[in-house]
């Protein structure tokens, strides 16, 4: 069956990482062999500046995942080269199959009436590739999977992009409806 798989923030991580793995374990090649498009949201590929400032103020989350997601970390640096080099990804005819949404509006830490702390989550350059098609979202980071309705203009974008992905993968039948 045909997967297009989608990831939020450090879902996406997850699933460059299980990509990784399945595209040389033959135990998972049914599964890796099916995907035809990957759609990452807010991904940190390279890294969150929060992760960074969250030192001093992220007390109750784990020094090692805080370590992993910091900008620039041996761990997704690593990842990144391990899955760009994956046969699936690496291929110029999947290129478009792969999209990266971002984060337009920076997300406020500390009370709101304080305002202490406003940054982008996951800024532009870590959440995207150059090359691969990406696009902002009129949102906070923790907004970009939330959705007022189906006419929400960030839901039809999605969806947008995984009509274009599987028109790609040819593996829709356009004389029936879709429903997303």
């Amino acid at each position: 069956m045909p997967t297009i798989l989608l990831g939020h923030s450090f879902g996406g991580l997850v699933i460059k990482k299980a990509i990784v793995i399945a595209s040389t374990n033959p135990q998972y090649s049914r599964a890796y062999n099916s995907i035809v498009g990957l759609v990452f949201l807010g991904t940190p590929h390279r890294g969150t500046r929060l992760a960074n400032a969250s030192r001093w103020w992220w007390l109750g989350a784990s020094s090692d995942i805080r370590s992993v997601l910091e900008l620039g970390s041996d761990a997704l640096s690593e990842l990144d080269r391990s899955f760009l080099n994956v046969p699936f990804v690496r291929d110029e005819n999947n290129a478009a199959k792969i999209h990266c949404f971002y984060e337009l509006e920076p997300t406020i830490y500390g009370p709101s009436w304080l305002r202490l702390y406003s940054i982008f989550t996951v800024d532009k350059t870590s959440a995207t590739w150059p090359g691969r098609p990406s696009q902002g979202l009129t949102v906070r980071h923790s907004d970009l999977v939330k959705f007022a309705n189906k006419e929400d203009l960030n839901y039809m974008n999605i969806v947008a992009v995984l009509h274009r992905i599987i028109d790609q993968a040819g593996i829709f039948d356009h004389s029936k409806d879709i429903h997303i």
